[in-house]
């Protein structure tokens, strides 16, 4: 079993080793993972590396989606996430329905398989015949400060639109409530397979979102005359993109897996949420 903890959280570090202390009863090794993890507080535990090709097949986090993006975003493009249990001791915990008073009677639940999976699709985008690790909100190419990007979209080689202004976002229907939502994206219905191309800023004004189907292979060309883009996955700069250059992105090969304990209340959990950060 892992546990993944908030980098910094005393709070999220109690709970860590609270479900240590539980796997210890249950004759379970709960093991940490190093990047978040301070070991002054926890001690000397076992630890695991997110990077791996061989995670543990369950793991909780504890943090917000914050922590959750970090986690994911390390894992490579090619290995299958492990089943997730969420457990909030963030401010911003979209996909975390586990309370901290409860979180010992929910991790026993996790352990004995009572709860039920809801699965959520990535998104890859690969450039130059490199693959990013999977986004769970979005793919962007956006302009550097100040400057105008020009882009040309297109949907399995049929151009949907170029656009000029502050760049182009593509997302999961997940992330159609994180930054798509920002630049005037729809809020896609979790039960929905989709995936939101979603202009940002745009000086042409008629330029509107998107919905593809979520098989759609979405490409990203930076035209030529353009300043340079940069590519950022969930929120993370991964590098530029230079005039000229490609981005092709569509549907990860696995989704993300999380062990919900309760009813999905999924509309009046966003706009609780939304109305949080009015």
């Amino acid at each position: 079993m892992g546990v993944v903890v908030k980098k910094g959280s005393m709070q999220a570090h109690e709970i860590g080793l609270k479900l240590r202390d539980v796997g210890d009863r249950l004759g379970l090794e709960v093991c940490f993972e190093d990047t978040g993890v301070d070991k002054k507080i926890v001690g000397n535990v076992c630890t695991f590396s997110a990077s791996s090709h061989e995670l543990p097949e369950r793991v909780v986090v504890i943090g917000g989606d914050g922590t959750l993006l970090r986690f994911l975003h390390n894992i490579p493009h090619d290995v299958k996430p492990p089943l997730l249990m969420t457990i909030r001791a963030g401010r911003r915990g979209f996909f975390f329905d586990v309370e901290p008073y409860e979180a010992e009677e929910r991790f026993v639940d996790f352990l004995r398989g009572r709860y039920t999976v809801f699965e959520y699709e990535r998104l890859v985008a690969s450039l130059n015949g490199t693959t990013t690790n999977p986004a769970l909100n979005e793919v962007a190419v956006l302009s550097y400060e100040g400057k105008v990007t020009r882009l040309t979209v297109s949907r399995d080689e049929e151009k949907i639109y170029s656009l000029d202004g502050d760049g182009v976002i593509v997302a999961t229907t997940a992330g159609s409530t994180a930054y798509a939502l920002s630049a005037g994206g729809p809020i896609l219905d979790p039960e929905l397979q989709a995936i939101v191309v979603a202009p940002l800023n745009p000086i042409q004004l008629h330029l509107r979102p998107v919905v593809l189907n979520v098989n759609s292979e979405v490409s990203v060309e930076v035209r030529s005359g353009s300043s340079e883009a940069k590519l950022v996955v969930d929120g993370n700069v991964l590098g530029s993109l230079s005039p000229g250059v490609e981005l092709r992105i569509k549907r990860a090969f696995s989704p993300v897996r999380i062990a919900r304990f309760g009813v999905e209340e999924f509309y009046e959990r966003l706009f609780t949420r939304i109305l949080q950060y009015w």
